[in-house]
């Protein structure tokens, strides 16, 4: 949800969620809608 407003506070089009707190590395892409 963060990143989510961070993409549309900044206009930015696409993020990435990246967690280093599991065995294996595990990531999401956001997109911004707008």
């Amino acid at each position: 949800m963060q990143l989510a407003n961070y993409l549309r506070c900044t206009n930015m089009e696409e993020g990435m969620l990246i967690n280093f707190g599991r065995p294996s590395l595990t990531y999401k892409r956001i997109i911004n809608l707008k």
